[in-house]
């Protein structure tokens, strides 16, 4: 981006030159009653074209400002989480360091308990169905 500002800036004063080859007429101006004699012709175009060009950088000041510290304030929180994740990531080393020596001194298998659901024949939701003798018994 530096480079486009170069070329413009570049070009820009090659074009002021060109113009002032070209125009060598010096005028008088009156401005707001002061009266001015021998205004070179490529001074009325440099001079607010820099007066301009000057308005325009320290409008855009306040939002470069703004912007670079915010990027600092960033900067230093992103500093801080990498440095946090450094950490973490430390600690979860050691746990599955840890994790992996208390596995290598269980000789033992490790016991699964899984839980089955069935309903034992004879029962209806847990309670027991009437047997053929307890039909016989009340009748």
């Amino acid at each position: 981006m530096a480079i486009l500002w170069i070329l413009i800036g570049a070009a820009l004063v090659v074009a002021i030159s060109i113009f002032h080859v070209m125009n060598p007429v010096v005028q008088n101006i009156s401005l707001y009653g002061y009266q001015i004699y021998g205004v070179p012709m490529w001074m009325l175009v440099t001079v607010p074209a820099a007066v301009g060009l000057l308005l325009g950088i320290l409008m855009n000041l306040p939002a470069r400002l703004r912007g670079a510290f915010s990027e600092r304030r960033l900067s230093g929180r992103v500093r801080d989480h990498e440095k946090t994740n450094a950490t973490l990531q430390q600690r979860i080393t050691e746990l599955e360091r840890d994790l992996a020596i208390a596995q290598a001194r269980t000789a033992e298998p490790p016991v699964i308990v899984q839980e089955v659901r069935e309903v034992p024949v004879g029962t209806f939701s847990g309670t027991p169905l009437p047997s053929s003798t307890d039909i016989e018994r009340a009748a």
